[in-house]
């Protein structure tokens, strides 16, 4: 397993660097060879000079998402001037796209819906018509569309931006960063894309499918713009990436799906999907996977982190819902390597499990500390629940997301281990073959184990080849059916919800002697 396996995870870090948009153009729009003083000649009812001057100060001043339906009519205002010259009118086109591009779906919709202006309407279209398909009025989207490319045309505008197409359905994108500092992460989401191609080259009837792949390295800030040539060049009809505000935007604003390599949910008013489990819905899947074991009594052992803490929370609220109790939680500073006296803090209080939210190689040193303090972790059922064997061991039920999960567990600290259920995310199972044995395909492609991130990967682009297999031929048909559909992946049974969030259970895996395995 490598270093870092959430790509959405470091990326999501990375991007928040990066700047929504770039420096607003000055205040006044550029004279064309007279000068400034030429903005405004007041003849034939033209505005005075202080006229021009209040209506733009007052567009600029407006232009923010609770107030701008209101700055789109000052900018229409200021673009009916009569004798307005071109390269002013050039500029009001420049502002208002601006605006449209900064503005949230939701808030593009009420500011649409708020205003007859022309400008609004131009600018504020291809998002509302993105957010109707999204819901799935594809006939209001399209009446949107129609309306949206007209004004623009009549605007002044050189091209319609929002008469996109509906894709070619047997071309996929691929946007990840493939150089700077996470190049090695998006190396190897490609490598997992690649497989999926090819397994699709193995199915008969499937269509001819192509993988176009553009880099979305963050400190280059080239994602939303690789984003634009997928969607507007490449005419994919969906797109697998790394997270970034911009180009999950823009993919909106266009109504082309994204599949994101991420663990947050991009909400309902997007068409981005999370392909990531939330640290949060597998510490919440471990909580019900051992009340069903028949465990009833819960410690929490965590580091004091915020991830920490929420994780704790999650698990706490999984195990009150299904009829446990949590009986004791005990937190430790982030980073520490020693354990004895938070474990002596747990050790006397009665349970039958301990959950541990913490990274895989970090729970190679709190297991044996556990079982220095007598409390020795195997399966767990009602009829061995806190009996002491000939050796008076006390016996829990471990459990861990275990971030990173790798057999170096079981070889670091096998023994302390035995029974524990782990959730964390993906593992390499080599024995799981219910899922179309993705672990013994990759070995035999590339003389390794994958890691969470091939595997990640691999499902997206599955997820989007078997839209197109199912019948989907547009970008709205593939949203339709990401929607609506559930998906067999190696990561799971993947279906989203209404946030586009993903809500199928995540995989559990459990230590049985030298192995760990896929639980059913």
């Amino acid at each position: 397993m490598r270093g870092r396996w959430i790509l959405g995870g470091c990326l999501a870090a990375c991007a928040t660097g990066v700047q929504a948009q770039s420096d607003p153009p000055p205040l006044h729009p550029p004279a064309a060879d007279a000068g400034a003083a030429d903005v405004a000649r007041p003849n034939d009812g033209a505005s005075a000079p202080d006229e021009l001057t209040r209506l733009l100060t007052s567009a600029e001043a407006l232009a923010t998402q609770e107030q701008a339906a209101a700055a789109f009519e000052q900018w229409d205002t200021y673009y009916k001037i009569t004798d307005l010259r071109e390269h002013e009118r050039a500029f009001v086109r420049l502002r208002v796209d601006a605006l449209g591009a900064r503005l949230p779906a939701d808030a593009a919709e009420a500011a649409w819906r708020a205003t007859a202006s022309p400008l609004a309407h131009a600018a504020l279209g291809s998002k509302v018509a993105a957010t109707l398909r999204q819901k799935g009025d594809a006939s209001a989207a399209a009446r949107v569309d129609a309306e949206t490319a007209s004004l623009r045309r009549q605007l002044g505008w050189s091209t319609a931006v929002s008469a996109l197409g509906p894709g070619d359905p047997t071309r996929l994108g691929l946007s990840v960063p493939l150089s700077g500092r996470t190049q090695a992460l998006g190396e190897v989401a490609l490598r997992g894309a690649m497989m999926a191609l090819g397994d699709a080259r193995g199915t008969r009837g499937a269509p001819g499918f192509q993988l176009l792949v553009r880099d979305a390295a963050p400190e280059r800030d080239r994602g939303d713009r690789n984003t634009a040539e997928l969607v507007r060049e490449e005419a994919v009809v969906g797109i697998v990436g790394s997270p970034d505000r911009r180009t999950v935007e823009r993919s909106a604003a266009d109504g082309v799906p994204f599949l994101v390599l991420d663990e947050q949910a991009p909400g309902a008013q997007t068409t981005a999907f999370q392909m990531i489990h939330a640290p949060e819905a597998r510490a919440a899947e471990l909580a019900r996977r051992a009340l069903t074991t028949g465990a009833r009594r819960f410690a929490i052992l965590g580091p004091d982190s915020a991830a920490g803490k929420r994780l704790a929370d999650a698990f706490r609220k999984a195990v009150t819902a299904g009829g446990g109790k949590i009986t004791v939680q005990a937190t430790y500073i982030a980073g520490s390597s020693s354990f004895t006296a938070t474990v002596e803090q747990i050790r006397k209080v009665p349970m039958d499990a301990v959950f541990v939210p913490e990274d895989a190689e970090r729970l190679e040193l709190i297991a044996p500390a556990l079982a220095v303090a007598d409390l020795w972790p195997r399966a767990f059922s009602k009829s061995v629940a806190n009996t002491p064997d000939a050796t008076k061991r006390h016996y829990i039920l471990l459990l861990s997301t275990a971030r990173l999960l790798s057999y170096r567990l079981v070889k670091n600290a096998g023994r302390y281990v035995q029974g524990a259920l782990l959730s964390p995310g993906f593992y390499a199972d080599p024995g799981e073959t219910a899922r179309g044995g993705f672990v013994e395909r990759y070995r035999a492609l590339f003389g390794q184990d994958p890691g969470a991130t091939d595997a990640y990967a691999y499902d997206a682009v599955t997820v989007l080849r078997t839209t197109v297999e199912r019948g989907a031929t547009s970008r709205a048909d593939v949203l339709r059916l990401l929607q609506s559909q559930s998906y067999e992946s190696v990561t799971g049974t993947i279906r989203f919800g209404a946030d586009h969030a993903r809500i199928d259970p995540p995989l559990v895996y459990v230590v049985d002697g030298e192995d760990i395995k896929t639980l059913p």
